[in-house]
């Protein structure tokens, strides 16, 4: 074993420049020069570090650079010099030298992490080359060094191995290769083998699909560091497919353009992007890959256009009369301090209405302007959180646009905007902790859907457990909302529409899945025309923006910072029993309700 730390002053030693001389057990110096000894050295170096501290980094992956290496070294040797690896192991090695033996940071062990990943990835990367150009060889190079050994077997009399074609250098290349291929195996090396079995591919035949458009969701086991891996291998299969398309500068590749976003929420990862279907089944091979589904287009889930009438239903126990048609009993603070992600057509976030307490956040279609173009995002951002047509009217809506102006998106979108929205809300409330504010939570709405996907429920369920509260719409097809998505993920609150006559509306989808119904017709809100716009539309798009808003209004005036799944069960504890009518008889009869102050009930 490798002696890398003085016992004296507890250094930590760094063995892993070019041409470094380490120290051994027996205390005799060995030196390893060049790019072999930068790397191994490393290696050998992280490795030792590792067991003194009693950490340890992936064995799997520590394997696997090895062989890599060695791999790419012996390629190299018969070709041109390598450049680029040594600066990246200088890079480490001055890193390294801040490193301390002894209390080892869980940092620390991340930071070294991450940078044998880089090293991994970078001699993937070089792999991939090499071995592409051992087994493309020019058609003529090939045939010319047949008619050479078929000429040679002939002098000889057809015995032995013609010395000559071994000593051409593609052919050397090839055997070295064909050795390394046996260390790493087929395509890239990590994972080091493709499995024999294919990962499911699913598509809802209801649903309609993008072609060569895929979403992959990666098993349980992979942390970030593999999914980065992995991306990275697959950046590579597609890189390959395209330099052996012939006239490929004359063809639209974008069919097989690659990753187009990649979704990292903790215990929920995965990618989606555009492959041909050679790279899909080198995709669905890897041990990494749980499954992989079809990309399919979405919709926002409105219906027909022509006062807010909808906030006084959820603020009263009894159905509304004259004397409460328009009154909207409420904690004035509900929603303070709460951001509201509406994953939607954006937000006209400067409508007066809004009081500029909205904010832009992300655009994930390629090619569209930060706006809400559409006009329905800012419809249920004002139901949301509106001064006027708000159920939570201090609460901050932030656009995240993931659908274009014809209400229309890709699935892959809708996931990237979820895993965005994730994303924000750990940065929120690391920011919080930091500064020792006091962190009430985040929602999001999502107003649209589509045919039954199981990744885009899995998103969603992965973002509440990573806390953030989801209000979803049930659907307009009346018709059972399970076979939809992502009103079907479990953990969000999906939400059915209701009308003024306390009747389930006659487009909303009903079932076992529906949790809660708001008010969702004839819904009075703001719109993308100006800054005083308004609109009057219908749809189970409608009502989960009650939904969303009540979340938001019950985290601001909650103690504590309050689960997702507590703050569901808290709206349906709430909610007014039995007030519907016209529902299927496996539909929960639940109405949406603000509990106020018992001073401000009528």
């Amino acid at each position: 074993m490798n002696t890398i730390v003085n016992t004296a002053s507890r250094r930590l030693h760094t063995p892993f420049a070019r041409g470094r001389t380490y120290a051994t057990s027996s205390s005799s110096p060995k030196k390893v020069g060049g790019l072999r000894g930068g790397i191994l050295g490393f290696l050998l170096g992280a490795s030792t570090f590792i067991g003194v501290s009693e950490y340890f980094l992936d064995e799997e992956l520590l394997k696997s650079t090895r062989q890599l290496t060695t791999s790419v070294v012996d390629l190299h040797s018969s070709t041109e010099q390598v450049k680029g690896y040594a600066d990246a192991v200088e890079k480490i090695d001055r890193e390294f030298a801040h490193l301390r033996s002894g209390a080892v940071q869980a940092k620390d062990l991340e930071q070294l992490k991450k940078e044998l990943h880089k090293i991994h990835d970078v001699l993937s990367h070089e792999h991939l080359e090499l071995k592409h150009r051992a087994w493309h060889v020019d058609a003529e190079q090939q045939q010319q060094e047949e008619e050479e050994e078929e000429e040679e077997e002939e002098e000889d009399g057809g015995g032995g191995i013609d010395q000559k074609v071994l000593s051409h250098p593609n052919m050397k290349i090839s055997i070295i290769t064909s050795i390394a291929l046996v260390l790493v195996g087929y395509t890239t090396a990590y994972p080091a083998l493709l499995a024999d079995e294919l990962a499911p591919l699913y598509h809802n035949p209801g649903a309609e699909a993008i072609d060569q458009s895929y979403i992959v969701v990666l098993k349980d086991h992979v942390d970030s560091y593999k999914s980065m891996s992995h991306c990275n291998w697959v950046s590579s299969l597609v890189k390959r497919q395209l330099e052996d398309v012939p006239f490929r500068e004359y063809l639209d590749t974008s069919m097989i353009s690659g990753i187009t976003h990649t979704y990292d929420m903790t215990n929920w990862r995965g990618y989606a992007g555009k492959f041909d279907d050679q790279t899909l089944d080198h995709i669905r091979r890897s041990p990494d890959v749980a499954y992989v589904e079809r990309d399919t287009v979405v919709y926002l889930m409105d219906m027909q256009r022509n006062a807010p009438w909808g906030l006084a239903r959820i603020s009263h126990r009894k159905p509304l009369d004259l004397r409460t048609f328009s009154q909207y009993p409420h904690d004035g603070n509900g929603g303070e301090g709460v951001k509201v992600f509406v994953i939607d057509t954006g937000i006209n976030i400067q409508h007066n209405d809004l009081e500029g307490r909205a904010s832009w956040g992300v655009t994930i279609p390629d090619g569209v302007a930060d706006e809400d173009d559409n006009g329905h995002g800012s419809h249920c951002a004002g139901t949301i959180a509106g001064k006027r047509y708000g159920v939570a009217k201090r609460a901050e809506p932030v656009a995240v646009k993931v659908l274009r102006s014809n209400g229309s998106g890709t699935m892959s979108g809708v996931l990237a905007g979820v895993n965005w929205a994730v994303e924000q809300h750990k940065e929120d409330a690391a920011t919080a902790r930091s500064t020792g504010k006091k962190y009430k939570g985040a929602v999001a709405n999502m107003s649209l859907g589509g045919a039954r996907s199981r990744a885009l429920d899995e998103s969603v369920n992965r973002a509440v457990e990573n806390g953030v509260f989801f209000a979803v719409a049930a659907g307009n097809e009346n018709m059972d909302a399970c076979g939809t998505s992502p009103a079907a993920a479990e953990n969000a609150m999906t939400v059915g529409a209701s009308n003024v006559r306390d009747e389930r509306a006659y487009f909303s989808n009903h079932g076992p899945c529906v949790d809660v119904f708001a008010p969702g017709q004839n819904i009075l809100s703001i719109w993308n025309n100006g800054r005083d716009g308004t609109n009057t539309i219908s749809g189970t798009s409608m009502a989960s923006p009650h939904v969303a808003g009540l979340a938001a209004y019950f985290l601001s005036l909650s103690d504590g910072e309050e689960t997702p799944a507590k703050i569901k069960q808290m709206i349906i504890d709430h909610s007014t029993t039995g007030a519907l009518t016209n529902l299927p008889k496996n539909t929960r009869n639940l109405l949406a309700y603000n509990n106020p102050p018992d001073s401000l009930q009528l």
